[in-house]
């Protein structure tokens, strides 16, 4: 038993002492909800729905995107940008609510430069051979496109920010892709039915 209360308690001290939190019930529920949402907006976009892939950190949120709705949602940018100091790691239970791949950085990171340094290696034996390639935007993503097919975009999520009544909440959702990006926000309200989208914003779209 000793033993086990130490376990947690190496565990509670690693994520306060990485600016990390546990993640609510009520955020789990906000965070599938949006990330379904999107691979709604994935299907409009691509012609289909989507597996997302999404970080399993979440992204510092900026409050510039924030959309309030009047005094209804007073304290929303506050909160928005308090809560956003601080990364947020989404457990792996959320990929089963969302149908999403959650990838931590550190994966993704290794992918990337993967494909990063095989593409700097052919663009170098091209150019001896007296070869000028032209650049693509999708060089250096041939390992995220073949661990993760029809896929071209990953996510980052930011905290959840709320209203003072606790009635509403924002998320910011950032894709990065090989050739294309995107933004988009969610303010949700909550009914007596649960959480559901008041309204989204956002833009900017690429598809290979």
């Amino acid at each position: 038993m000793r033993i086990l209360f130490s376990v947690l308690g190496i565990g509670l001290f690693a994520q306060l002492a990485f600016g990390q939190q546990f993640v609510r019930k009520q955020e789990l529920s906000i965070y599938a909800l949006v990330i379904r949402d999107v691979r709604r907006l994935e299907g409009d976009w691509a012609g289909k729905a989507r597996k997302l892939v999404v970080l399993s950190q979440t992204m510092k949120g900026d409050k510039r995107w924030v959309e309030t709705a009047g005094e209804s949602t007073r304290g929303l940018v506050k909160n928005f940008e308090r809560v956003n100091n601080q990364s947020l790691i989404l457990p792996d239970s959320l990929a089963g609510q969302c149908r999403c791949d959650l990838l931590s950085e550190t994966e993704l990171a290794g992918i990337l430069d993967k494909g990063r340094k095989e593409t700097e290696r052919l663009e170098a034996t091209q150019k001896v051979r007296g070869i000028m390639a032209l650049p693509s935007c999708d060089d250096g993503w041939q390992y995220f496109s073949a661990k993760f097919p029809d896929v071209n975009q990953y996510y980052k999520l930011s905290r959840i920010g709320y209203s003072a009544s606790g009635k509403f909440a924002f998320v910011e959702t950032d894709g990065i892709g090989a050739c294309s990006d995107s933004n988009c926000t969610h303010l949700l309200k909550r009914t007596t039915k649960g959480w559901r989208i008041y309204r989204r914003g956002g833009g900017g779209r690429g598809v290979s």
